[in-house]
């Protein structure tokens, strides 16, 4: 006798965004290429949900997996996953020393090892200067 076993998994419905919502760009420099990274913001809460990356040539192998990563990202955002998470996975490159016998016990800067990590930075940033300001908004600062 067999037996199929079907485990449903609820996973939160996507947020659709409507077609006209506030946007931040932002240019950044990822291995000596620049590129733009245009952030969408839920118009309702103020919160990234979706985000553009342009940079290469237009075209190129680079421009066509930015642009599919962005797609990526932005389903994830939609989806209810934050910036700060997708960004806690992603690779970074020290920009210090990373012998052990050079540290000195300080945590080491690093930067985005790939443009899905400067779009991620971006994200985070934006998400961070939003939080603030509903602060002061909710405060009365």
């Amino acid at each position: 006798m067999t037996s199929n076993v079907v485990e449903k998994i609820d996973m939160p419905s996507r947020q659709r965004l409507p077609n006209r919502r506030p946007t931040v760009i932002e240019e950044v420099e990822v291995g000596g290429l620049p590129m733009t990274v245009t952030v969408g913001l839920d118009p309702a809460t103020g919160d990234p949900r979706e985000v553009f990356l342009a940079g290469g040539k237009e075209g190129s192998a680079f421009d066509a997996i930015a642009s599919d990563a962005a797609v990526v990202l932005s389903i994830a955002l939609q989806h209810g996953v934050s910036a700060e998470t997708l960004a806690h996975s992603i690779a970074r490159t020290p920009l210090g020393p990373t012998r052990p016998e050079d540290l000195d016990g300080r945590p080491v800067p690093t930067v985005p090892a790939s443009p899905i990590g400067a779009a991620l930075d971006v994200l985070t940033h934006t998400a961070a200067q939003i939080a603030a300001a509903a602060r002061e908004d909710h405060h009365g600062v």
